[in-house]
């Protein structure tokens, strides 16, 4: 007779034999794409809406009334200039307020004489 065994019948499963690729894929051109991509690097196509970077550093009006303290209250643009120096995103913003600050320190102390100049003859 035959002396071949016949083939094993193995018991169905669950999973497909062949695996479909996960994740999203592209619209123009089906292909897959990255969970965060934007753009297809296979058609070049824009698959997602660009987003706007998050704002860094202090808005323009905070920057305005912090600038206008430091003027006027040194150690408040110091203390804050040095604090947003440690903040990522602000370090710009913060070396703006202590720069503000130092200048509004000689300032002053060139209008009071501190530098040896010569006293206005107003004064006395």
């Amino acid at each position: 007779m035959n002396d071949e065994e016949p083939p094993s019948i193995s018991a169905p499963t669950d999973e497909p034999a062949v695996k479909a690729p996960q994740g999203p894929f592209c619209k123009f051109c089906g292909k897959p794409v990255l969970p965060r991509a934007v753009i297809c690097v296979s058609c070049g196509q824009q698959i997602k809406p660009l987003e706007p970077p998050e704002p860094s550093g202090f808005s323009c009006v905070v920057m305005i009334v912090l600038g206008a303290l430091s003027l006027f209250i040194p150690c408040i643009g110091l203390v804050v200039g040095i604090s947003a120096m440690l903040m990522e995103g602000k370090k710009t913003d913060g070396a703006i307020l202590i720069v503000i600050s130092i200048a509004s320190v000689l300032l002053m102390a060139a209008m009071s004489g501190a530098f040896g100049g010569a006293q206005s003859p107003y004064m006395q």
